[in-house]
């Protein structure tokens, strides 16, 4: 089991990080790559190394879905840190729906095997 350490962390900092890490990869991929932070004093209690890579995981998906375009904002909304990732790529199908949710169904996915 996982144990998560919290701890005030920079949202900034943190964005810059994830920022840094796919710059090269968007480069490559011909997509343009825009993060966006409403508040760059924002902090927020929370396992610094597991927020980092969850948004990296959801800028990693952004990447390889998108057409030419994706974007990660941050901001508050209601007391909540929100962090919104969007690209301009084809959603999934709602058959696909259920099925993102299994580990084992998206590293299908990823090895090229089509779904149901």
């Amino acid at each position: 089991m996982l144990k998560a350490n919290a701890k005030e962390v920079s949202v900034q900092a943190l964005v810059d990080r994830v920022k840094f890490r796919f710059s090269k990869l968007a480069h490559e991929q011909g997509v343009v790559l825009e993060f966006s932070v409403d508040d760059p004093d924002m902090t927020i209690m929370a396992d610094e190394t597991l927020l980092e890579q969850a948004v990296g995981n959801l800028t990693y998906n952004a990447l390889i879905h998108a057409h030419g375009r994706a974007s990660v904002m941050v901001f508050e909304e209601g007391g909540a840190f929100v962090c919104r990732v969007m690209d301009d790529g084809h959603p999934p199908g709602a058959l696909q729906m259920p099925e993102l949710a299994d580990r084992n169904y998206r590293a299908s996915l990823d090895r090229g095997v089509d779904g149901p």
